[in-house]
């Protein structure tokens, strides 16, 4: 059998991850046996809400869709900071990123079975027999669990991260109830502000996607090795939000946890006034994505490793010493390159609601998910580039 040219792995990856999109969207229109009664207020239901991604109340098989996941490896990543044996272990290596990511996929079983529980226990209508309940709480959390394990699957053998595919088609899924709304609220100027908005920040997504800065790279010794790894890849790509969209998520998750506190302690009109897409909101989290941001590039990139790992290969960057002074360039370059990235997520995250609250209009996607969808993009066209760059067989 004649070898998979690299243009026909792609069409086949492809193929894989637009078979895996469709089948993560069928799931969230398979009903569960138990329909929501309409719902409780209370802070429980809200908070449940925050956790399982605004899909919390939905009744089919796939509403909990990566949620748990995506909730529990922002907790790993961040406690990955102040677990001492977790810092040692690493999570720039690959070694170091295997065990965040198992660790991850055992926590998103356990969150995923409490969002299971806390929907069926919270919006059940009252009388409904506890084996529906049984089921229909298994049903969720087994529709959650088969997302993320799709997820894991599509990243090793579709295009680009699994988890980025679903999201990004989760987003698009929503867009034609998202325009059907939008096309009878407000009037043509606020429309067309909103346009102009997304046009714009639909942009930033993109550059910000794509945009990193590299660092020259040079091969001590003349052997052929030496030459083909040269020749091969001269420099690091450090990407200018190494981040993603964590810290927008994770800033969104501690006010929505502060606005539950506030709400169960009675305290409703600080509750109101800390709403998503008020201006106090918009405003905190600015300030929270800022050290969001810092300490989530700390904890998936290490400089130190990166220095030794190259040590190790005979590189070393021009006029810097290998070792230490490397890990330290290669710091403050990182260093640099968040500050900017986590000013572009500031205009990403808070731009939306700001446009919303000017216009009137309803915005439709939010910068986060356009964020995702372009950074998936990015990845699938980088994988296509490649596979035609590469030599035919």
């Amino acid at each position: 059998m004649a070898a998979r040219t690299p243009r026909a792995a792609f069409a086949r990856a492809a193929a894989v991850a637009l078979a895996g999109a469709a089948g993560a969207a069928a799931l969230t229109r398979i009903p569960l046996p138990v329909h929501a009664s309409g719902g409780q207020a209370g802070p429980a239901a809200q908070l449940l809400g925050l956790l399982s991604g605004g899909q919390f109340g939905t009744m089919t098989f796939g509403a909990l869709g990566l949620a748990p996941y995506i909730t529990a490896s922002l907790a790993a990543q961040m406690l990955a900071l102040l677990v001492p044996r977790w810092r040692r272990d690493g999570t720039a290596s690959a070694e170091g990123q295997a065990a965040l990511g198992a660790r991850s996929r055992r926590w998103a079983a356990w969150a995923a079975g409490a969002m299971a529980c806390g929907q069926m226990l919270l919006l059940a209508p009252a009388g409904s027999g506890a084996l529906e309940l049984a089921a229909s709480a298994g049903a969720l959390w087994a529709g959650a669990m088969i997302m993320i394990a799709a997820a894991d699957w599509l990243g090793r053998h579709g295009v680009g991260s699994g988890t980025g595919l679903l999201i990004s088609a989760g987003v698009l899924a929503r867009l034609p109830d998202l325009a059907q709304a939008w096309a009878g609220a407000g009037d043509p100027a606020g429309k067309l502000i909103v346009i102009a908005a997304g046009a714009a920040l639909w942009a930033l997504c993109v550059a910000v996607a794509f945009a990193h800065r590299r660092l020259p790279v040079q091969y001590a010794g003349g052997a052929r090795r030496s030459r083909q790894r040269m020749a091969a890849r001269s420099y690091i790509a450090l990407p200018v939000n190494a981040s993603g969209a964590a810290p927008v998520i994770f800033a969104g998750m501690l006010l929505g946890l502060a606005g539950v506190a506030l709400e169960a302690a009675g305290a409703r009109d600080a509750a109101v006034a800390l709403s998503p897409g008020s201006w106090l909101f918009i405003a905190l989290e600015a300030a929270l994505i800022i050290p969001g941001a810092f300490l989530y590039a700390a904890a998936i990139f290490n400089p130190a490793e990166q220095a030794l790992a190259l040590q190790r290969r005979g590189g070393f960057l021009p006029g810097i010493r290998p070792g230490r002074p490397t890990a330290e360039r290669i710091d403050r370059t990182v260093s640099r390159l968040q500050a900017g990235g986590a000013g572009a997520l500031i205009v990403i995250a808070c731009a939306p609601a700001a446009v919303m609250q000017a216009s009137g209009v309803p915005w439709g996607p939010g910068g986060t998910g356009m964020l995702i969808v372009a950074a998936w993009a990015a990845e699938a066209l980088r994988a296509r580039q490649a596979a035609w760059k590469a030599p035919k067989a």
